[in-house]
């Protein structure tokens, strides 16, 4: 078959405005990771939790909109941008009020976020944007009215809004076929995975998101994270008063053995995931909005966990916020690929992760960290040979990025190329 080649414009990158408004989560981070760090309980994590959602969403609606639309030469997005940094870091400085009961100023700030999205959504024309811009304005309306509602009212509508924004940010205008039974066997088997994953390929280009700027900026966002398992690790040594710079240096190591786990592995397997199902929204939605979140509050967790071990006044909750962020880390980094080497060794591995914490009476806090970074050490071995699996096996000639300029609603994507002029598109 033969027809148009669909134009393969240079891949989006993050701009530097989207780079600068990061900068406020990463003082929102540190807070939600001080309610970790401060707690000596599972409540802790529990609030921490329901505040980095709230945040989380909050940064991807940016994530998207300018995934879409942005434009770094657009005057109007940067001053949207740069304004957005006022609430969102108001409401950074007040999560701890948050945290102890006093929600007004963070949701009040979080509904002027809302309202920014919403204005940035309706000035520019067509059905996907008023449709995602009318939610935002009913979730700011939403978190304005919980600042004055009683518990656990306020709750259940950050909840309902929160999953209102999953679905209405990454709506899809993808037309459904029936499947053959060829087509139905094909896909159940677990070594075509992938042909499944191609069935979500919109039909309409509007739709489609590009995959290597969510994988920039999701893997921007983990940095900050990971960033902020440092900063809490020399934190503890500072408040400390048994200093030991040797745990110091193993709590530091851990931090660049997850990085190198996350982009050796889930960072580019998830890019080219979005890259064979075409962009889509709702395949992105699973696998970063949906498929990161846990192993991005794990990273929390376990800064909040070094951080007690190390000012060397842990008890044993310090012990399971570690082993157990670890083991959420790991279990999200796509070991989930059946076709790749070692997957038995792999789960068996991360599985073992959770209960590392039992060797609190064994061992002090600062030799207990000695033994995270070698467990770290051989599962982000174990991780990484199958990354590199899974990644061979997806790299699929003829599947193209999808367009980096947001077409107008109801284009339909073009034919497929010249099977005699096949391209490769090759994800580094």
């Amino acid at each position: 078959m033969s027809g148009v080649p669909s134009p393969v414009l240079p891949p989006k990158k993050a701009s530097w405005v989207e780079v600068y408004f990061d900068l406020v989560f990463v003082l929102a981070i540190a807070r939600v990771a001080h309610i970790v760090a401060a707690g000596t309980g599972w409540s802790a994590i529990v609030t921490a939790l329901g505040v980095f959602l709230v945040l989380w969403w909050t940064w991807i609606g940016f994530v998207l909109f300018y995934n879409r639309y942005g434009d770094e030469q657009s005057l109007v997005q940067r001053v949207l941008l740069i304004v957005g940094t006022i609430p969102c870091g108001v409401a950074a400085v007040a999560v701890d009020q948050l945290a102890h009961g006093q929600r007004l100023v963070f949701a009040l700030s979080m509904a002027a976020v809302r309202v920014l999205l919403a204005v940035a959504h309706h000035i520019r024309p067509g059905t996907l944007t008023t449709r995602i811009g009318a939610g935002y304005l009913a979730s700011a309306i939403g978190f304005a009215v919980s600042a004055f509602l009683p518990g656990p009212w306020w709750a259940l509508l950050w909840v309902a809004m929160l999953v209102a924004e999953a679905f209405n940010l990454f709506a899809a205008n993808r037309r459904h076929r029936k499947l053959s039974q060829r087509e139905i066997d094909e896909i159940s088997d677990e070594d075509n995975w992938r042909k499944a994953v191609e069935l979500f390929r919109p039909t309409d280009a509007a739709y489609a998101l590009q995959a290597n700027h969510l994988a920039e900026r999701f893997g921007l966002f983990m940095i900050i994270l990971l960033g902020e398992v440092v900063a809490s690790s020399g934190s503890g040594v500072l408040d400390g008063t048994n200093v030991s710079w040797a745990a110091l240096v193993a709590a530091i190591a851990i931090s660049g053995t997850l990085w190198w786990v996350y982009f050796d592995s889930a960072h580019v397997i998830s890019e080219r995931i979005i890259v064979v199902a075409g962009g889509s929204p709702e395949v992105a939605r699973s696998t970063y909005a949906l498929g990161q979140v846990a192993p991005a509050f794990a990273l929390i967790m376990t800064a909040g966990g070094l951080r007690q071990l190390l000012d060397g006044q842990a008890d044993s909750i310090a012990y399971w916020f570690v082993s157990i962020g670890l083991g959420v880390y790991f279990a999200f980094m796509r070991v989930d690929v059946r076709i790749t080497r070692g997957f038995w060794f792999r789960i068996a591995g991360i599985v073992a992760t959770f209960p590392l914490a039992l060797l609190h009476p064994l061992l002090s806090p600062h030799a207990y960290i000695w033994v995270v970074l070698a467990w770290a050490l051989l599962n982000a071995y174990s991780i990484s040979v199958g990354g590199r699996d899974a990644r061979a096996y997806l790299e699929v000639p003829g599947v193209s990025v999808p367009p980096q300029a947001a077409p107008e609603e109801g284009t339909q994507p073009q034919p497929p190329d010249d099977p005699a002029e096949p391209r490769t598109v090759a994800i580094t």
